[in-house]
């Protein structure tokens, strides 16, 4: 029997109460506003709103770590290749042009596609809370 891919998103948004950005799970997105809802808006799990334009959408792949953790677009992965140990830092983006979520890194790995047999993979991070483990991927001094 075919089993849907699950659809969702999280998003990286600035909280103006408290200040600072934080990462939120988005429970709705919308494009047209009615009396109680704005246009172009997301809400998250806590139902707050959110102004679309202000916020960073990323898409849950379908896939978790070997850990067991939900990867998502942005996030930041480490993969270990089998007996030699070698790894790649990378980040998980989708591409147009292949229809299909993979990991991007200045290494020679680069272009990694993420498939349903993650059993090395770990997610060590993502590009908004830990922006210095996107500075390595991308091997930015």
């Amino acid at each position: 029997m075919f089993k849907m891919r699950e659809i969702k998103f999280r998003a990286w948004v600035y909280d103006e109460e408290k200040e600072e950005d934080k990462m939120v799970n988005v429970i709705g997105i919308f494009f047209k506003g009615n009396s109680f809802i704005p246009h172009r808006v997301i809400i998250d799990d806590e139902e707050k709103i959110w102004l679309l334009q202000n916020s960073e959408l990323m898409q849950f792949t379908g896939l978790k770590d070997s850990k067991g953790k939900e990867i998502y677009e942005g996030d930041i992965i480490k993969h270990e290749f089998g007996l030699s140990k070698k790894s790649l830092i990378g980040i998980v983006r989708y591409n147009k042009e292949f229809a299909r979520f993979q990991v991007e890194s200045s290494s020679d790995f680069a272009g990694l596609i993420l498939t349903t047999t993650l059993k090395t993979e770990e997610v060590i991070g993502n590009e908004f809370e830990n922006p210095e483990l996107l500075k390595e991927v991308l091997n930015v001094n």
